[in-house]
């Protein structure tokens, strides 16, 4: 959804090209869940046709608009504004034509790709889907007409088809669907099954989560997609760590009387709607607060009245009142109130201390531990004329601190704005920070040390210089303080160039884990390497390959490649070769220095698996080595396959019969 603000000249729904700066509702991963929420940026188009994605003061996406004969596409996704590229020729008109490739960090997405004619999509795609991510690889697959989806379509998830359905000849669903939720992730394989008509649910429909029934209902059979009866339905929150579920009655559309919450530490009767079919909420509610998960199982009670939160509202988490406070009878929260963080959990106990007036903060405001003892560890003020703006000194604490461990943001705002120098403190000493500019634009500037996304277990940070919010020259990575990699960021669109030391995501201190190589516009072009460090001082070269000279981020010929859960004690690697970023021929898996298992793809590159394979279960570990031995017939597991299972004392295997 883009929302418009004040001032606002872009009107993407009529398509104007002026100036203008906007908010964005967009998925982005939280770090400690590992779960897609919501969160807002800004987008602006510049003078000189420029597409620009802003988060926290930097430019995290700088695209210039070739055809301005239509409405670009806006990516509503964090992890594909900052990784998701396309590669392409526009014609006379300037408008795309021919085939359009994808890239992701760097490197070809093979398969996504497709034709355009005249700036439109026709014929075969393959493009991501809306929640794809290094969390998520999934992808939809289907025919165009005139940018319109037309017949069948599927959806295709770790190789395997999970879902899809038909459009009719004007773009409307129809028949039966398997459809993805909007946030489908490794850990949220939530999907819907039913039936469309004419582009309208209707009859019943089943939810599901990892193939296994969890609920739904049914819809109106006149087409108008009503729900009716009961409902099994999921949380907004809901995925692997975090499965509550409600149910109750539906009519025409409209929830009706009681309704209840139900999942592995709850089964709680929540409240009721009205029976008038209008929808309202009345009386007693309990409700679940927006970071519900296991470890942060809280609940919220209270009244409504007219369809708005009323009186005395409490949090409770494990049957004890943590924080709460008051709604007048407009629904607007007054007085004194204790919050909680974005990221209170068990082991991060955060909330917020003040005062509201009028549904807006004012005055000062605390930032606490709320253990045993009350500890005070930042905030600051809100302006006092109601309108819920910060001014002058704050201490901000990061979502990811916990006891003893706290990281700190100091600085200050003018009308809810950072300006000027911002300091980064770690168990209070300063490791990082930098400045904004003083307009009040909260765009940084000049030098900044900024700490890796998972600081808390890789100590890991970032050196260099911004430049109106984006990153130019070179940057240094550091860990511990010492610089071990880093690469130069071009001074017009922020692209990598030249040599690069890029870390593995998740670098810590048991996945040490590096890739050099060199960058073009973006793109990773000739031989990298993958360094890794055990428990010496020195990273050793144990992996790499080469991509294609012509800058298409396609890998060719050998590489050596690691598990995405390799790590100490767990030292899984691939070897084989690649054509056009497609695994062909026979293919080695090796655990340290000893081959035990592997097998063959086909030489069409197609990247099926053929004949007998011996490979890891997602399971395996250094404790519990699982393997699966069996064969692949046209890509798929088929007849008998041994589970074999390796611990320190003994030897055990199972049979499993696939029927292909």
């Amino acid at each position: 959804m883009i929302n418009e603000t004040q001032n606002n000249l872009i009107y993407l729904d009529f398509f104007q090209w002026r100036q203008g700066v906007q908010d964005l509702e967009v998925d982005k991963l939280n770090e400690i869940r590992m779960k897609l929420v919501k969160t807002i940026i800004k987008i602006a188009i510049t003078q000189d046709h420029c597409l620009k994605y802003y988060y926290d003061g930097i430019v995290l996406r700088n695209e210039l608009i070739v055809d301005i004969s239509q409405n670009p596409e806006i990516l509503t996704n964090m992890e594909q504004i900052k990784y998701l590229q396309w590669q392409g020729e526009y014609g006379k008109n300037m408008r795309k034509q021919g085939k359009w490739m994808a890239l992701w960090n760097g490197e070809a997405l093979i398969e996504v790709a497709g034709y355009f004619e005249n700036g439109l999509k026709e014929g075969l795609w393959k493009q991501i889907f809306k929640s794809y991510g290094d969390q998520g690889q999934v992808y939809e697959s289907g025919e165009y007409f005139q940018n319109q989806k037309i017949g069948r379509w599927n959806y295709f998830y770790q190789k395997n088809k999970i879902g899809g359905g038909s459009y009719n000849q004007i773009g409307l669903k129809n028949g039966k669907w398997i459809e993805l939720c909007d946030q489908f992730q490794d850990n949220c394989q939530v999907t819907y099954r039913g039936e469309y008509k004419n582009g309208k649910k209707l009859g019943k429909w089943d939810i599901f989560y990892q193939n296994k029934y969890i609920g739904g209902g049914s819809y109106d059979e006149f087409g108008n997609e009503l729900k009716n009866g009961t409902w099994i339905e999921i949380s907004d929150a809901f995925y692997s760590n975090s499965d509550a579920i409600y149910y109750g009655k539906y009519k025409n559309g409209k929830k009706i009387g009681g309704w209840f919450i139900e999942d592995s530490l709850y089964s709680i009767d929540c409240g009721s709607y009205d029976e008038q079919g209008q929808g309202n909420k009345i009386g007693s509610w309990i409700e679940l607060f927006d970071g519900f998960y296991n470890h942060s199982s809280v609940i919220m009670s209270g009244q409504y009245q007219d369809c708005k939160r009323v009186g005395r509202w409490n949090f409770e988490m494990i049957g004890e009142t943590v924080c709460g406070g008051t709604y007048d009878d407009n629904g607007d929260k007054i007085g004194q109130w204790i919050e909680l963080s974005d990221g209170y959990r068990s082991s991060s106990l955060i909330t917020y201390n003040g005062e509201y007036k009028s549904g807006k903060k004012i005055n000062r405001w605390d930032i606490n531990y709320a253990s045993r003892k009350i500890q005070q560890i930042g905030g600051g003020s809100y302006d006092e004329f109601g309108e819920g703006i910060k001014i002058g000194k704050w201490i901000e604490i990061s979502v990811n601190s916990s006891p003893g461990k706290e990281i700190t943001y100091q600085g200050e705002y003018q009308n809810g704005k950072k300006v000027r120098r911002w300091d980064t403190l770690y168990q209070n000493v300063m490791i990082g920070g930098g400045s904004y500019h003083n307009e009040g634009n909260e765009i940084k500037i000049g030098k900044w040390v900024e700490l890796g996304d998972y600081f808390m277990n890789s100590q890991v940070t970032y050196n260099g210089e911004y430049k109106d919010g984006q990153k130019i020259g070179k940057w240094d990575t550091l860990y511990n303080n010492t610089v071990i990699g880093g690469g130069i960021y071009d001074d017009y669109k922020g692209q990598k160039i030249g040599k690069w030391i890029d870390l593995n995501q998740d670098f810590r201190i048991d996945k040490q884990i590096m890739y050099q190589g060199q960058y073009q516009n973006n793109v990773k072009i000739g031989k990298w390497d993958i360094l890794y460090r055990n428990q010496s001082d020195v990273f050793t070269e144990i992996g790499g390959g080469s991509y294609c000279e012509k800058g298409n981020g396609i890998k060719v010929g050998r590489w050596i490649e690691l598990s995405d859960k390799f790590k100490r004690h767990q030292e899984i690697i691939y070897i084989g070769d690649y054509h056009n970023s497609k695994k062909v021929g026979r293919w080695d898996l090796l655990f340290g220095k000893f081959q035990i298992g592997g097998g063959s793809y086909d030489d069409n590159g197609d990247e099926i698996k053929i004949g007998k394979w011996i490979e890891l279960s997602s399971k395996f570990t250094d404790r519990e080595k699982i393997i699966l031995i069996g064969e692949y017939l046209n890509g798929k597991k088929y007849g008998p396959w041994v589970e074999k299972t390796k611990t320190d004392r003994v030897i055990t295997q199972k049979e499993i019969i696939y029927d292909n």
